[in-house]
């Protein structure tokens, strides 16, 4: 994620990209086009090392109207979803 345009403005000289919580990664971005790039961009590496993200789960959420195109993940558009809730899982020690 080196790219300059990726992410969301997070302090005067610097973008906030993702959020890695769990075994789970949260994009972000202030653009609709910049997030294709990413995505295509993470797959596209992914892929190098014989990964791919999960359709099925992999969830978009936009803030105010969303954008008339889906996010998609090579053919395949991803869920476009109005609220999320994260699925907390604690396990004893």
């Amino acid at each position: 994620m080196s790219n300059p345009q990726y992410g969301i403005s997070w302090s005067l000289s610097g973008r906030l990209t993702d959020l890695d919580c769990f075994g789970d990664i949260v994009m972000l971005s202030d653009s609709h086009a910049i997030m294709q790039h990413v995505i295509d961009d993470l797959n596209t590496n992914a892929a190098k090392v014989g990964l791919h993200i999960s359709c099925e789960k992999a969830k978009t959420i936009f803030v105010g109207k969303p954008p008339t195109t889906p996010i998609s993940v090579g053919s395949n558009l991803r869920q476009s979803v109005e609220n999320f809730q994260w699925q907390l899982h604690l396990q004893p020690v």
